[in-house]
């Protein structure tokens, strides 16, 4: 028996080479410089080669050697590179040059990253941290659950809030991954790699391979869903018989039974828990399959996109991949930040992360003319090339790598080739982190915008009778507007759809024109079916082509249909709930990538219709098989040609192409109206649900019971919120610095989307939880030029009984600007002003929320060219009794005299505005219009502008109208407005403007 090296004692083990290195290192240290030069040669050479020996690990040695401790390994090349070093001199005279590099650039490099390589991590490791990351929402569904058992058994109204309760017990648990790929990508040897176990069988060749779904368990188990799992003793028994069940040969391969059957195997491996794998097969392989796989992806939240590094780019490729990957087309509300070298090829949702395998099969060396790296890049550019024309979207690649990018790794999972087997390992351990951050980040966020809807929905039984009035409305105005819908869509359609009309027409004329002098058209039934094929393969080709432009086409009516409604925030929530039950079986499940709405830039607001957008895919798909199953108008024109060839004509073959297109774009309507529909009967059964509660005798109690927890619903909706902000902004920074006076709740803070982002200050203002009002937090929101800018909530460190609220720092208020440039104002100026408050204002009052502090104070200003004039929103947090006591002047006549209001408390007047109860020309709505006049007054007092100008004759007689005892005779910020655009547009004809603002007035 050979006696261990102490170089295999450092390491705990022997491996292939160490004792010739420790043999000939030790010769070379003892040798004299004055021996002969082949014998230090020798020994060099000798060393070299057991290096080389020893870097050639064979894979169970090398699975061995990473096990072994850090602190073993580092010791055991300390020894040796220290070792050398001392004779490193002695020897460079007697051995050429070459084999000195290649033990110093190559052996040494190789050897010195295997052995300080942290082993230690998992591969699912990114997995395992989003894991525990989704688990920070535990608790917030936990507590809601229990709220909503609480209530049902202190109120005896058992069927309250079943679909959210239920969405919520029944909630899923697991992340799924999917690897998808061509053949030959190594998707087997990926899963292992993975997995960091032989589990799948590699390198079959001429075989068919099923669906394979991979899940921890206590034990070594596979087998076929539905059978009873055989429990294996070791890893290799496993992988035997999973290489019987996975791979399908000769007859069985076309044996649609047994290719839909799909093998399950549970691992041990503490990694796996609460994910679920999913190897799916070779996209060409079979159709049984591929059809299996489609019904796979709608629950997959990361797909890892296989492609060889010597391989195409195929077309069934990129239409799976097409199927989970979706362009972002408007990141209001979602996670899509971009990473730093991400900006030029920003616009995918990060569902998918590509996978280009075999980098090893490509030499890193010039020899080959073209470095590696480079070849990398030209084929992460060729994907995304491909998808930009595939799916018609701009992806801007000027300059871009998008190699550096982490939705794109390069990986060797063959442990032979070293080098390259460690450096995609290091890669892939910082990219699938980096890039699944913001993918986790976008499932807590929509999982927690259902918990907040969930919360909305309870509130809702506070007031039954105006949930059924709501309700009752909404769906009058959905019916008014269905018709419009129909109309706007049809010709939105027809007009995408022109230029196919003329192609296909043009393609049909020419065919018949080469076709019908000989009339073997119509004799020969398979030069006929030819003819059909054609123009089938031609019809194709021009939906595929413009099939990007029809489905966003038909998005935009949608959306335009929804704004057009000019619901006020009870009401969107009521159609988001509703649309949350009519195409969601569990909101849980919703996929990352979801389709979002563009919103025309002009919008104050939008309501992205995402889950019936995101059906109209299939519905295109659907209508183009329809369609071309048969040709109709081809039908129709060989039967006019039986009867006499002068029947075919021009106009009668655009007549028939009219009408196949009249089918398509009715089948579409159709379509979209059926989800309307589905969205209608929801807010129907909403309001049926409501009618029987009311008829409970115990329905009062539930009242009474929200306004008794209504503390410990805030505290879990701002609880909510907090995480929220945690996922959307992960660095924030209170510092001690104050906004305002010394007494002053405003802090300066700093924001950032991860430590390494771009920080931007911020301001936060400190509230104590009994200040907030859920229903106010629920309704505000960013969409407004001339509203501060909200960042989230954050929850007090030092105390859980206060909160920040986050927005945008700004450079001071409206009385501090008047004050700084009082003699530097023009009257044009201070009607630009104006006009922005009024702005802002008439978009709160839009959705039926009332400031109810309107004053220069809470008016703040971004100093820039030109200023711009913001409100704060955040007036919902303010005491009424508080501002009728500091700033007097602002409040409006009837607050003061109405024991109604005096009696009253500020957050239940908030709440019935802010849920629709009252219309924009409420009361309330008018004491912010009286505010307003008393700020214009202000303004004008303030500077010292000419007291003749033409804008100050019009807005002196607003704030004169405002500042009215009589509220009725107010005006409201929509006829402030309609009156300057009207003077505006007479003024410019007649060029007078004074007079006709006055006349208007």
């Amino acid at each position: 028996m050979n006696t261990p090296s102490p170089l295999s004692t450092l390491l705990g083990r022997e491996f292939a080479g160490v004792q010739k290195i420790e043999r000939y290192l030790s010769k070379l240290v003892t040798e004299k410089t004055d021996s002969d030069d082949n014998n230090i040669d020798s020994y060099t050479t000798s060393f070299i080669d057991g290096i080389s020996k020893f870097l050639q690990f064979s894979q169970n040695d090398f699975k061995i050697f990473q096990t072994i401790e850090l602190e073993k390994r580092s010791g055991f090349f300390d020894a040796i590179k220290n070792s050398f070093d001392n004779v490193k001199e002695k020897i460079s005279r007697f051995i050429e040059t070459d084999q000195l590099n290649k033990l110093m650039d190559e052996l040494f490099p190789i050897l010195h990253y295997l052995c300080y390589f942290d082993f230690s991590r998992h591969r699912l490791s990114f997995a395992s941290t989003a894991i525990e990351q989704l688990n920070t929402l535990k608790q917030y569904e936990q507590n809601l659950l229990k709220l909503i058992e609480q209530m049902r058994d202190e109120t005896h109204v058992n069927d309250a809030l079943n679909t959210e309760y239920y969405s919520l017990k029944s909630s899923r648990k697991k992340l799924v991954f999917a690897v998808l790929g061509c053949r030959k990508s190594a998707k087997s040897s990926f899963i292992n790699y993975l997995l960091q176990e032989t589990i799948c069988p590699v390198d079959t060749l001429s075989a068919t391979a099923r669906i394979t779904r991979i899940i921890y368990g206590s034990q070594w188990k596979v087998y076929l869903e539905g059978e009873q799992g055989e429990e294996m003793n070791n890893i290799n028994s496993l992988y035997r018989k999973a290489t019987e069940l996975i791979i399908l040969q000769g007859a069985d391969r076309d044996d649609k039974v047994k290719c839909k059957m799909k093998v399950i195997i549970e691992l041990p491996i503490k990694q796996l828990k609460n994910i679920e794998l999913w190897d799916l097969p070779g996209l060409e392989e079979n159709s049984v399959l591929n059809e299996i796989v489609s019904t796979i992806f709608p629950d997959v939240d990361l797909v890892f996109a296989l492609l060889p590094i010597d391989g195409g780019v195929s077309l069934d490729f990129l239409n799976n991949i097409e199927k989970c990957l979706t362009y972002n087309r408007n990141a209001s509300g979602l996670i899509n930040e971009t990473h730093d070298h991400d900006h030029n090829i920003a616009g995918f949702q990060q569902q998918v992360c590509f996978v280009i395998t075999k980098v090893d099969s490509v030499p890193s060396s010039s020899q080959t003319g073209k470095r590696r790296d480079v070849t990398l890049q030209e084929l992460s550019i060729t994907i995304l090339e491909r998808m930009k024309n595939q799916f018609n979207v701009e992806i801007n690649l000027e300059n871009a790598n998008p190699m550096l990018t982490p939705r794109f790794i390069s990986m060797c999972t063959e442990s032979t080739h070293l080098n390259d087997f460690l450096h995609c390992l290091e890669e892939f351990y910082h990219k699938s982190a980096t890039f699944f951050k913001p993918v986790v980040n976008e499932i807590m966020y929509r999982r927690m915008n259902h918990l907040s809807q969930v919360i909305y929905e309870l509130l809702q039984y506070d007031d039954i009778d105006r949930t059924i009035k709501a309700s009752q409305q909404l769906a009058n105005i959905i019916h008014k507007r269905q018709q419009n819908l129909e109309d706007d869509l049809k010709k939105k359609l027809d007009e995408h759809m022109k230029s196919i009309r003329e192609d296909l027409r043009s393609h049909v004329i020419n065919l018949w024109k080469h076709w019908s002098p000989s009339k073997i058209l119509f004799a020969n039934e398979s030069r006929w079916d030819d003819a059909v094929e054609t123009i089938r393969v031609k019809f194709k080709e021009l939906m595929k082509k413009h099939r990007v432009t029809i489905l966003q086409s038909a998005r935009e009516e949608i959306d335009n249909f929804f704004v057009a409604l000019d619901l006020h925030p009870g009401q969107e929530q009521l159609v988001k709930q509703a649309m949350s039950r009519a195409f969601l079986q569990n909101p849980y499940k919703i996929i990352i990538g979801q389709y979002e709405i563009q919103s025309a830039p002009n919008r104050t607001r939008e309501l992205a219709w995402t889950q019936a957008a995101s059906v109209l895919p299939n519905t295109i798909s659907n209508i183009v098989s329809l369609c071309l199953t048969p040709v109709r108008f081809l039908k129709n024109l060989r039967k006019a040609a039986e009867e006499t060839l002068s029947n075919i004509t021009e106009p009668n073959i655009q007549k028939e192409i009219d009408q196949c297109f009249d089918n398509i774009i009715t089948e579409i309507n159709l379509s979209i109206q059926d989800q309307v529909k589905k969205v209608l009967d929801e807010i129907e059964a909403k309001k049926e649900i409501m009618l029987q509660a009311k008829k409970i005798e115990e329905v009062n109690g539930v009242a009474h019971f929200i306004s008794y927890y209504e503390p410990s619903i805030t505290k879990l909706y701002l609880d909510i919120q907090h995480e929220k902000s945690c996922a959307k902004y992960a660095f924030f920074e209170m510092s001690n610095e104050k906004l305002g006076s010394d007494d002053s709740s405003v802090y300066v803070a700093l924001l950032a989307i991860d430590k390494h982002s771009e920080k931007i200050r911020i301001a936060a203002k400190k509230v104590k939880l009994q200040k907030f009002c859920c229903q106010d937090l629920y309704y505000i929101d960013n969409y407004h030029k001339n509203i501060v800018k909200l960042y989230g909530i954050r929850c007090s460190s030092e105390n859980d009984e206060y909160y920040y609220i986050l927005m945008e720092k700004l450079d001071c208020d409206l009385s501090n600007y008047l004050l700084e440039n009082k003699n530097n104002l023009l009257d044009s100026h201070i009607d630009k002003m104006i006009m922005q408050i009024v702005n802002g204002l008439h978009y709160l009052h839009n959705r039926t929320l009332i400031h109810r502090d309107v004053k220069s104070a809470n008016i703040l200003v971004r100093k820039c060219e030109p200023p711009v004039f913001l409100i704060s929103a955040l007036s919902f947090l303010s005491d009424l009794s508080s501002a009728m006591k500091d700033t007097p002047c602002y409040i409006a006549p009837e607050l003061t005299n109405a024991d109604s209001f005096k009696n009253d408390s500020t957050r239940y007047i908030a709440n019935r505005f802010a849920c629709g109860y009252v219309d924009n020309n409420s009361l309330s709505a008018k004491t912010d219009i009286y505010a307003l006049g008393v700020t214009i007054t202000e303004i004008y007092e303030t500077s010292n502008i000419r007291r003749h100008g033409q804008y100050f004759k019009f807005w002196s007689s607003i704030a004169n109208r405002c500042c009215s005892s009589n509220c009725a005779k107010r005006p409201t910020c929509q006829e402030i407005l309609v009156a300057r655009r009207s003077c505006l547009e007479k003024a410019g004809k007649s060029g007078i403007f004074t007079s006709l603002l006055i006349q208007v007035i």
